[in-house]
């Protein structure tokens, strides 16, 4: 499988673009605001894009949404508790960023949850429910990797001090979800570059095997 990140818009957001490249195949996760480098890919390699997988809702991972549905077909999938999150400019606080452009849509086609799996290519993604930014966090893990939203990133965690962020939950989900992977799994964050589960869980200031100890 071939994994293509992409740095996108004001808020240069980690969109990622999985590509099973036996059946031409893709998926995208998180496409921020101004994909166009994405779907020229898409185009120009003719993928079929099969699904779009939102970590969560802010606005910063769901700016591209509308184009890239538009351009695709692809179904959309989030948590139940974000639903409400990709019509809303309050809950996805693009209202509070009007020059970055109003997000209203469109609408998920379905929803993931813990445990979830989602076949792709010989591979399958598994879901598991990461809060703590937000409420409705997710993260999407394969064999080696964890595509991680703003939970975990090189050297930091994901914010918590916006509206039903909540510091001990995200703690807890990286404690439990992402450091009980193996240590040589890659993290390819929301943000930033990727890193590994190893890498955060020696060093990480804010989550680290001293602070598990310690803490």
């Amino acid at each position: 499988m071939n994994i293509r990140s992409f740095a996108l818009g004001p808020f240069q957001t980690n969109c990622y673009l999985l590509i099973d490249e036996k059946e031409n195949k893709a998926i995208v996760v998180d496409p921020g605001y101004h994909p166009t480098p994405v779907l020229r890919v898409i185009q120009e390699e003719g993928l079929q894009v099969e699904r779009i997988l939102l970590t969560h809702g802010h606005l910063d991972h769901i700016g591209g949404l509308q184009a890239v549905k538009e351009a695709t077909g692809a179904e959309i999938l989030i948590h139940k508790r974000e639903e409400n999150w990709l019509t809303d400019p309050q809950l996805n606080r693009s209202a509070h960023w009007p020059q970055a452009g109003l997000i209203e849509g469109p609408p998920a086609d379905g929803f993931v949850q813990e445990g979830d799996t989602i076949p792709f290519g010989e591979q399958t993604i598994r879901v598991a429910f990461t809060p703590g930014h937000t409420p409705g966090h997710v993260v999407y893990i394969m064999d080696g990797y964890v595509f991680a939203g703003d939970t975990l990133f090189a050297g930091g965690i994901g914010r918590t001090d916006l509206p039903e962020g909540n510091l001990d939950d995200l703690i807890s989900s990286i404690e439990t979800k992402l450091y009980t992977l193996p240590n040589e799994t890659i993290v390819y964050p929301g943000h930033g570059p990727s890193t590994t589960i190893g890498a955060e869980r020696e060093s990480n200031p804010f989550v680290n095997d001293r602070f598990r100890i310690n803490g």
